[in-house]
């Protein structure tokens, strides 16, 4: 019992530590005003559609995302998934405020690039190590995966689906757009398989953390 109690802490912390990384990637991302993933993309239109924060619109967002989890996807939901679901959006209302403190409220085109990229970068590195833990998928992968197994459709079309629907649906909202939601389209899914091979693997290794079924 012990041993298992710490496991729990240890997968705790890693998902904490990942979704952390994961709303100081998007915070950044939206910040840039160069676009953002799909997902924000949604949020921020949502945010802008009920006049409130877009790390609120994200919470109500995963909150929704969570309960068709619990319905339709049971399996996946761990632990892990409500950490993530409740914490990413008080997350990223912390990082935003700080952010626009650190660059200013009109930061250049390199500085703007640069926090796309690293904000890309960084927001792939949480998911890897988010799904490396083991400790249930966040809300959106768990409908993703459970969506491409019944109906037998391949995971990479399902999630263009996904993240085409949320994108058009941001847009329609007032949400930002721009190259950058491009970017992040295209090299969400390389870059989150490169991180878990080169990076992720070795961070959970080191806390000796097998999978809790």
């Amino acid at each position: 019992m012990k041993k298992t109690n710490e496991i729990m802490l240890k997968k705790t912390a890693l998902i904490l530590v990942s979704t952390m990384m994961m709303a100081f990637g998007i915070s950044l991302f939206l910040e840039s005003k160069l676009g953002s993933d799909p997902l924000s993309v949604w949020s921020d239109g949502l945010g802008n559609r009920l006049n409130i924060a877009v790390g609120n619109a994200n919470l109500i967002h995963n909150l929704v995302l969570l309960a068709l989890v619990l319905i339709f996807a049971r399996r996946f939901v761990k632990w892990g998934t409500a950490i993530n679901a409740v914490t990413l959006g008080l997350f990223m209302n912390l990082f935003g405020p700080w952010i626009l403190q650190v660059v200013g409220s009109q930061p250049s085109m390199l500085v703007r690039v640069i926090m796309l990229l690293v904000g890309q970068t960084t927001l792939c590195f949480g998911v890897a190590i988010n799904v490396t833990t083991k400790f249930g998928y966040t809300v959106a992968e768990g409908l993703i995966v459970q969506i491409s197994e019944k109906f037998k459709m391949k995971y990479r079309t399902v999630k263009m689906l996904f993240d085409f629907t949320h994108t058009l649906g941001g847009v329609l909202l007032g949400g930002v757009f721009g190259i950058g939601s491009v970017i992040a389209v295209l090299t969400g899914g390389p870059l989150v398989s490169f991180f878990r091979e080169h990076g992720a693997e070795k961070i959970v290794g080191l806390f000796k953390v097998p999978e809790i079924d």
